[in-house]
């Protein structure tokens, strides 16, 4: 989620097998009416029974500050006595020199304070710039929550409702509506666990969403219509592009026949001309600066873009909407909120469907998207049209795909054509444009190393430069990769590296994997062996959609031609899926003793 809007979420994850503390967590929301606008004010209160020497250690907590929901009145009390030494630090982290951000963190730190035993008590309290800013409290993955309370005052007329998300649990807080003016969501004796590796929610153990409506209208924008509407009104009034740039869009299109042709060129234009400097500074960590500014200025973040995309697309009479998205593995209620999301790329319907475009990336082809944005949710901005909707898997092509000829006795003067697609070939496409040529063949070279066992390819040679890969001529070594006897020759059925033996470990648990990106490996080797016969041979492991692997020998004239093929195109498998996915993990890890054979022909 977007760091800067989170900040009722524990960034620091701490845990041990028993509890060092126990602790109740108090959120108070209140929801008044002033001058004909709702606005929206948090107070969180922390209790912590701190009951070992580690709790002591672990007495110090982040609270996060920023334009849209600015932070007061910070206390604290020890065993009900009010802590008058100074307990807290406020800092800017430092960020890189692209990104700008008015982000503050207050540090509160007590572990010179505090000895076992002590009730130690926090509270702080956050005035909400507007309502669609009203907080989503997360629920920290701490060792002992005896008790999670939301209490939200509001007036009659406001109806409050909650949404709640437990990643891989069952969990159905309480709700008490007794008071007309008052909501109140209880959750007790809140599960926890270990730090998981491949995990996306090691921090939190769930989220709640409070939901406000009024008059059956939404009034934080937690509809798509209610949000979008917002959001329109909020970039509608922006400085659009000058009569000088809008001769300049058209001189930019002036050869391109079709409106395909027409995006790629502004596409390719703001790729290479907008200098990428993210602005997280007051409106502008959501709302974009006008396209004039950021054509004008050359440089501008990933909303800035999408909006000029769209301003200039406009000219030209084509419909590019700005879209929401998040890079990272969420949660995803039935319901928008601004911290759900972390970048903004652009959509346009081409023959019927939406077509997803990111201009922050220049070495991505027009059409194409880092493979983290596959499957994830998008919400496409239209004011009160405003919608979800599902990014689609990308065109089918290996990531990486690899032919290699070699010959018994000549192993390490084998040849081989490498061809790099999707995110491989943006990484290489970067190096190339950035880097010198012995640090290109470095890149490549610690690429396809960390991916395949045992082979050595080297000298690489670009061959071609294609919108969707790179292809590369170059040598390779088998002599790793063989072995030889007098009179058998051994070659792996499993050569890529790309399972972790300590998935096994995730076998216990019944949460969910968050692996790396998709993965499509192909390989092939034309293996002249004279003097040796082959047999078929393969081996198939997995399923199609989920994990899949296949390795086969298939002798022809000139030799033996070996296939190899590795899929997994998911990111994120769920429980139900999880068991087979590690069944397949283990049994490519254990395929690893088996071996194609040849033997010398009698």
């Amino acid at each position: 989620m977007s760091h800067y809007l989170i900040f009722l979420m524990f960034s620091l994850f701490r845990f041990s097998e028993d509890p060092v503390s126990h602790v109740r967590l108090f959120h108070e929301v209140t929801v008044h009416e002033k001058e004909g606008q709702i606005q929206v004010q948090t107070e969180l209160r922390a209790s912590y029974v701190l009951t070992t020497e580690q709790a002591i250690k672990e007495a110090y907590f982040p609270v996060a500050e920023n334009f849209f929901n600015q932070v007061s009145r910070i206390r604290a009390e020890i065993n009900g006595k009010s802590v008058k030494q100074n307990f807290q630090e406020s800092i800017r982290p430092d960020l890189d020199d692209v990104f700008l951000s008015d982000l503050k963190i207050h540090w509160l730190d007590f572990r010179d304070l505090v000895k076992v035993g002590d009730t130690l008590t926090y509270s702080y309290q956050i005035d909400h710039q507007s309502a669609i800013f009203s907080p989503i409290l997360s629920v920290p993955n701490l060792n002992q929550i005896d008790q999670f309370d939301v209490v939200i005052n509001h007036p009659e007329s406001v109806q409050v409702d909650f949404k709640w998300a437990f990643p891989d649990l069952e969990i159905t807080p309480t709700l008490n509506r007794e008071n007309p003016k008052q909501t109140r969501l209880t959750v007790t004796q809140i599960p926890h666990h270990p730090p998981y590796k491949y995990y996306a929610f090691n921090g939190q153990v769930g989220f709640i969403f409070p939901i406000l409506t009024q008059a059956g209208q939404a009034i934080d924008g937690h509809t798509p219509a209610s949000f979008g509407t917002w959001y329109e009104k909020h970039i509608q009034d922006l400085e659009n592009l000058t009569l000088d740039q809008r001769a300049q869009v058209q001189d930019l299109v002036k050869e391109k026949a079709t409106p395909h042709e027409q995006l790629k060129a502004l596409y390719d234009y703001v790729c290479e001309n907008i200098r990428y400097v993210a602005d997280e500074t007051h409106l502008n960590a959501l709302i974009p600066r006008s396209p004039a500014q950021t054509l004008s200025r050359g440089f501008g973040d990933c909303k800035d873009r999408a909006l000029l995309l769209s301003a200039m697309a406009a000219e030209l009479g084509l419909d590019v909407k700005m879209v929401l998205v998040s890079t990272d593995i969420e949660v995803e209620p039935d319901l928008v909120h601004p911290a759900l999301f972390n970048h903004v790329i652009n959509a346009v319907q081409e023959n019927g469907e939406w077509l997803f475009f990111d201009a922050t990336n220049r070495y991505f082809p027009f059409g194409c998207l880092i493979g983290e944005l596959t499957n994830q949710r998008a919400l496409i901005l239209a004011g009160p049209n405003t919608a979800y909707t599902r990014i689609p898997a990308r065109a089918q092509l290996p990531d990486l795909k690899i032919q290699i000829t070699a010959q018994t006795g000549q192993e390490k003067e084998a040849l081989a054509t490498v061809v790099l697609a999707n995110d491989l070939a943006a990484a290489v496409r970067k190096v190339l444009k950035e880097n010198s040529q012995l640090e290109h063949e470095n890149f490549v070279s610690n690429l396809l190393n960390s991916l395949i066992g045992n082979i050595s390819l080297d000298y690489f040679l670009v061959e071609n430069q294609a919108a969707d890969q790179v292809s590369y001529r170059a040598q390779a070594d088998l002599s790793g990769f063989l072995v030889q006897t007098s009179k058998k020759i051994y070659v792996p059925s499993t050569p890529f590296l790309t399972s972790d033996q300590e998935l096994s470990i995730r076998s216990s648990d019944s949460y969910a994997l968050n692996l790396p990106d998709g993965l499509w490996l192909e390989m092939s080797i034309q293996l002249v062996h004279p003097g040796f016969q082959s047999a078929t041979q393969n081996w198939q492991l997995g399923q199609e959609g989920l994990g899949f692997f296949r390795a086969d020998a298939v002798a022809n004239p000139e030799g033996t031609q070996l296939n190899y093929r590795f899929q997994h195109p998911l990111k994120r498998i769920l429980s139900e899926e999880k068991a087979a996915y590690l069944t397949f993990n283990s049994a490519y890890l254990a395929n690893r003793k088996n071996m194609f054979l040849f033997q010398r022909s009698e």
